[in-house]
Parts: structure tokens; C-alpha cells; sequence
């Protein structure tokens, strides 16, 4: 493991640089908002993440090969949960990807992205609620939190109440906005992500 906190986060820095780098060589995000702006009015969305979609594969090689960067920053426990995140990530892609980006294109068509924006503080709040200790010591310090203080990378029985917690209060806020599909999804990923976690295994608090 890597030692000492300036370490580790270089550490953690460059493997995020890593996959950024790894995820822009798969997709042009400036393309692709130019190409949802112009397919959306002509209702031809799934087109262009039919094609997008077909890159998922490469995109889980880059997430798989960032928890590898990451091991020497993660704990033995921590590493012992690595293959959960790589599932995860893996079955996230399947979920946004189902029928060729059918989930990701209907968001898109129902105002999802308007919706999240309308309703960002509040769901910013619902993190520093399910999360107080890392956003409270943000606050406090306006720094970076040290390693001790970030949540640990394993899925136990206080994590899964956790994600549970988050689903409950990310979903009542997008209930709020105009259209429930985007909450309706929300709140179908979150179930997914249980799904295909140890926290299937975990009495729902819900």
C-alpha cells in the first residue's frame, strides 16, 4: 500500500488521469453533446448511442485497469472488494446500454439532464447527508479530506444501508421535477446496482 497521504493521492491522481485520458480516447464528449443536440429534435437519440453503446466493452477495460492503478492505495480489505467495483461498473454499462442506449436516450428525451440541474442542491445534499463525515470535513478545512476520512471501498452491511439511504433521498428529490422518468431510472439503477452486489444479500432498510 502506498504510504503517506500526499503519496497515495498522487497516486490516485495519476490513475484517474489515466482512465480520463482512456474514457476520451472511446468518446469525444464535445461530439457527442453536438450530436445529442442534433438528434434530439428529430427523435433519432438511440442512433447515436447505439453507437456509442458498442464501445462499453473498451470502456470497461479502462475502468478495470484504474482499480489496478489503485490497488497499491486500497487496503487488503478494500482490495479484497476491488472485483465488486469492476461488476459494478460493468452491470452500470449494461443498465445505461440496455437495447443499444434505449435507458440513456429515454433520460435524455424526458428532461433528465434539466432535472438533475433543477434539483442539484438538493441532491448534493442528499450525498453530504448519506456522506456528513468526507463534506463536513471539506467544509471545515476547505481541503481535500485525508485517506482515513474517505469511505472505505467495500461493500458491508453499513454500505449497503448507505447506497440505500442515497437511493431514498436521490429519488424523492427528482420526484420533484416535471417528468418521473428520470427518478423512475434512478431509482431502477440503484436496484440494479444491489442487484449485482454483495448488498443483495443485506436486509433492505427501505
Amino acid at each position: 500500500m502506498v504510504s503517506g497521504s500526499d503519496a497515495a493521492f498522487e497516486a490516485i491522481g495519476e490513475a484517474t488521469t489515466e482512465l480520463m485520458d482512456c474514457l476520451t480516447t472511446l468518446f469525444n464528449f464535445s461530439t457527442l453533446q453536438e450530436e445529442i443536440e442534433k438528434a434530439q429534435p428529430n427523435g433519432e437519440l438511440d442512433t447515436v448511442f447505439n453507437k456509442y453503446c458498442r464501445k462499453r466493452h473498451d470502456a470497461t477495460e479502462c475502468l478495470t485497469n484504474f482499480t489496478k492503478l489503485l490497488e497499491p492505495c486500497l487496503t487488503p480489505e478494500e482490495i479484497s472488494h476491488k472485483e465488486v467495483y469492476t461488476n459494478i461498473s460493468k452491470s452500470l454499462l449494461g443498465f445505461i446500454c440496455h437495447k443499444d442506449g434505449d435507458q440513456i436516450a429515454l433520460f435524455i428525451a424526458e428532461k433528465g439532464p434539466e432535472c438533475f440541474q433543477e434539483r442539484k442542491d438538493g441532491l448534493i445534499d442528499c450525498f453530504n447527508k448519506t456522506f456528513p463525515k468526507v463534506f463536513d470535513q471539506v467544509k471545515a478545512t476547505d481541503k481535500v479530506p485525508s485517506l482515513e476520512d474517505l469511505p472505505k471501498f467495500v461493500f458491508g452491511v453499513d454500505q449497503c444501508h448507505d447506497m440505500e439511504r442515497l437511493q431514498v433521498c436521490v429519488v424523492e428529490e427528482l420526484e420533484k421535477c416535471e417528468e418521473s422518468t428520470p427518478a423512475n431510472l434512478m431509482d431502477s439503477g440503484f436496484k440494479f446496482i444491489r442487484n449485482n452486489t454483495p448488498c443483495t444479500n443485506v436486509s433492505s432498510i427501505i
